[in-house]
């Protein structure tokens, strides 16, 4: 009954495809590149969480079982653990935050709740070094563009979206597994920091 049906990503269209829409169309997303954007990175908030030499994680996420959140702190755990080290930073809340803490409880782990302040988040996206985007089934992969858009590549889940937002420049996919995931961030860190930035914003 409706004139069109839009999705954002061949991956949301693909459930539409199946049962044959044929009104379908695919509107790539885009982000506000005055809101989210490199010129926001701050050395001070960099601070409050790490010293110079330490990377600084970030996702931005709902605590859901869909999302995954727990993905992100056990990479957190392997980063550790293979002696990177590193500060994970949570802009999100759902009904696992109490359990996503207890998970955290003896890793360098801060839960900041919702942000709902855009600016903040901005600021936050773009001051890190790497976003972690552990969902396996997004569809439209928003905040992995708006990081992006903030300079910060990102490491997310192979399934979903996000394949078709990445590229190697810009990125990393990978399984849902944490050693994979810190290995992805591990590889990303050791590329030119300029170059990785520049390469996020233009994807």
């Amino acid at each position: 009954s409706y004139d069109t049906v839009a999705c954002a990503t061949a991956s949301g269209a693909r459930e539409f495809e199946r049962v044959a829409v044929a009104n379908l169309v695919t509107v790539r997303p885009g982000v506000a590149l005055a809101s989210f954007t490199p010129d926001h990175s701050s050395s001070r908030l960099r601070r409050a969480y790490v010293s110079d030499h330490e990377p600084l994680l970030v996702m931005a996420n709902r605590l859901v079982p869909g999302k995954h959140p727990e993905l992100a702190i056990d990479t957190v755990r392997e980063l550790h653990q293979l002696g990177l080290g590193g500060h994970l930073v949570v802009a999100g809340d759902g009904p696992l935050l109490a359990a996503c803490r207890r998970r955290a409880a003896d890793l360098p782990v801060t839960f900041l709740g919702h942000v709902a302040d855009r600016a903040r988040l901005a600021h936050l996206l773009a001051s890190a070094d790497v976003m972690l985007a552990p969902a396996p089934s997004d569809a439209f992969g928003l905040a992995a563009l708006e990081g992006l858009a903030s300079g910060t590549p990102v490491v997310g889940h192979r399934g979903g979206a996000l394949p078709e937002l990445l590229d190697a420049a810009a990125g990393a996919v990978t399984d849902g597994q944490p050693r994979a995931f810190a290995y992805a961030v591990m590889r990303l860190l050791a590329m030119d920091e300029a170059c990785r930035r520049a390469a996020d914003l233009q994807r």
